[in-house]
């Protein structure tokens, strides 16, 4: 545990200082969020109101996300300095869990609903790498089938552990896969991604920065304002000193355009671990020594202005869109008769009410996009889960033909493990693409009839109350820069976009193969006629193993699909209706003004002129703060 990242070591950032500014920035941010309610901004003033939460918070959260197989959790474990997270875990068992300073080791699981449960480390290991039972099993299978009812329950799971890592108020998150589809534990991803402080992004120099890792660094990383970004690319032991230079010259160059001066580290995590834990003097790829030397400087010393940024940087656009939007809007209905008023708005009406049919025809053609796109996968993952099969088969025969004399259960399970590999790896890269592809194809033609609905709306209301037609006249109707706090189907990869879970159940591993083919096969058998027959029994075992378990992958892939459809389908109808009622709330809000005041229109401008000054107060404060 020594050798895991102390920030100890350094000058640890002034408590005294961060508070004295975060105080002044949540002042000026309550300020914000009242405003924002006044000008019937729900939107701005729920996210504002959450970044207050989040700076009242002393906890610097640095969340760890990456593609399923990337290592994320082995990365954690070198970091810490003790292997306390399963590394052996499967897409369909991975648990969100954060790791913050305790005394000792200890796990609470908290479930959906607000039930919790304290677990030792091997109950929980237990508990998130289960093994695959066999399916003939019926006992193993129903209790397979109990913990992942139990799994899909966990909201969170909380570890606390006596490291350096996170003694300094540190609170370190292991995310479930990117990729992964399933609706609870993606959306409490997307949940803790916008509000953490800093971002390890785990890579994979086996697979560099697929268009899916690309997309999710854009659209959910940079988009919530999080500047600080630790890029490590790992198994960087596997590579020829040729492959490892390309590989790392790939990455910069395709993160260069969205990140400025990319930090990138080449490791090998699994190497660190073994050096640390079994206190190995081999010398360790220089990578992760950097990363640590980095960290440990960052977190020690500059994590409390990073803390900052975000939401100084919120807190400034959140200005320009209230004094540009429903501020602007305000005002120009200053003057206006009562009747004149009313008339304007009733002639937005129908517009307004024909946004809840162009609501309803949107979800239809969203249904009706990904269900014909579920068809045509499960057809691809049948065909692909075949040839699988198909290669498994070939591989027992190839190996017949190359090898003589005894067969030798671990040269054969090795053997077919090398040529069984490769093609479901590629498999699955391609599956989960062309999945990546189909919902990305499906959420952008519903979001961009959405966003032509609302832009049709925004600009009848520019002319109906002559708002400067260069500013919309609604700040949450179209801006591709506001915080992706809010889950919606505004950016498609907010819904994770891949299913590489799916189908998973007929990729055997070396072990598992080892125990299929059975030791009463490996008797040494040195007569050719029944070493034949004990080839052709195991082939066929491996043929029957693999292909029964298609219909299962394909029925899980279905019931996934289905329910992220259903999801996606809900934040479409959320969002609509959010965005319809900050419509209304304005507009009622400019009637509310007239009807029933004695207010004069001065009083009235002046009012909304003491709303500007706020405003601009505010903006002052949080420049003066970003200095």
């Amino acid at each position: 545990m020594s050798q895991s990242v102390n920030i100890e070591q350094r000058p640890a950032f002034s408590l005294a200082s961060f508070h004295n500014r975060k105080n002044e920035v949540v002042a000026a941010l309550s300020q914000l969020s009242i405003v924002a309610r006044r000008l019937h901004s729900s939107a701005v003033s729920s996210q504002v109101d959450l970044m207050i939460r989040d700076l009242d918070s002393d906890i610097f959260r640095l969340v760890v996300v990456g593609e399923f197989s990337h290592g994320k959790s082995t990365v954690i474990n070198a970091l810490v300095g003790e292997e306390i997270l399963p590394s052996s875990v499967q897409p369909t068992t991975a648990v969100l869990s954060t790791i913050a300073a305790g005394k000792e080791c200890s796990y609470t699981l908290h479930y959906h609903g607000g039930a919790t449960r304290t677990i030792d480390a091997e109950e929980f290991a237990r508990l998130v790498a289960p093994d695959e039972p066999d399916r003939r099993d019926q006992a193993g299978c129903e209790r397979y089938e109990a913990t992942m009812r139990e799994l899909r329950s966990i909201s969170v799971a909380c570890i606390l552990h006596p490291s350096a890592f996170c003694t300094a108020g540190v609170e370190v998150v292991d995310t479930p896969g990117t990729n992964d589809l399933d609706p609870l534990r993606e959306q409490i991803t997307y949940e803790f991604v916008p509000r953490s402080d800093a971002v390890l992004f785990v890579l994979s120099a086996r697979r560099i920065l697929a268009q899916t890792e690309i997309d999710f660094l854009r659209d959910r990383i940079l988009k919530a304002d999080i500047q600080r970004i630790f890029f490590l690319v790992n198994f960087a032991d596997v590579l020829s000193d040729r492959d490892y230079q390309r590989v790392r010259d790939y990455a910069l160059n395709h993160l260069a355009p969205l990140v400025a001066n990319p930090r990138l580290y080449m490791v090998s995590a699994r190497r660190e671990l073994r050096a640390i834990t079994a206190s190995e003097t081999t010398a360790t790829p220089s990578g992760f020594r950097e990363l640590k030397r980095d960290l440990g400087r960052f977190l020690a010393e500059e994590r409390g202005a990073f803390k900052m940024r975000r939401p100084l940087a919120r807190g400034l656009r959140f200005c320009e869109e209230l004094l540009r939007g429903p501020l602007a809007l305000a005002r120009n209905s200053i003057g206006l008769d009562l009747p004149d008023l009313k008339r304007r708005i009733e002639t937005l009406t129908p517009q307004i009410r024909q946004l809840e049919s162009e609501r309803d025809a949107c979800l239809a053609q969203l249904e009706t996009a990904l269900t014909n796109r579920r068809l045509e996968l499960e057809h691809e993952l049948r065909m692909g889960l075949n040839n699988v099969a198909h290669t498994a088969v070939n591989a027992v025969h190839k190996y017949g033909t190359r090898q003589n004399g005894p067969l030798k259960r671990q040269e054969l399970a090795r053997y077919l493990e090398q040529q069984i590999a490769p093609v479901q790896t590629a498999f699955q890269s391609r599956f989960a693409e062309r999945q990546a592809n189909a919902l990305r194809d499906g959420s952008e033609t519903v979001q961009q009839r959405s966003r032509d609905a609302f832009q049709s709306l925004d600009r009848s209301v520019q002319e109906i109350f002559a708002v400067c037609e260069a500013q919309p006249a609604f700040s949450t109707l179209d801006a591709p820069e506001a915080p992706q706090e809010q889950v919606d189907l505004a950016k498609p990869v907010g819904v994770a976009i891949g299913i590489a879970a799916l189908g998973l159940s007929v990729f055997l591993p070396l072990a598992v193969l080892a125990g299929w083919v059975g030791s009463m096969l490996f008797r040494g058998w040195s007569d050719n006629k029944a070493r034949l027959e004990a080839l052709e029994q195991i082939r066929l075992e491996v043929d029957q193993r693999y292909r029964a378990s298609i219909p299962a992958a394909v029925a899980d892939f279905e019931k996934h699909w289905d329910e992220t459809a259903k999801r996606m389908g809900a934040s479409l109808k959320a969002d609509f209706n959010r965005r319809r009622d900050e419509v209304r709330f304005q507009l009622t809000d400019a009637v509310a003004a007239h009807e029933g005041s004695v207010r004069s229109a001065d009083e009235r401008r002046l009012e909304l002129d003491e709303i500007a000054r706020q405003l601009e107060q505010i903006r002052n404060l949080l420049v003066a703060q970003q200095s």
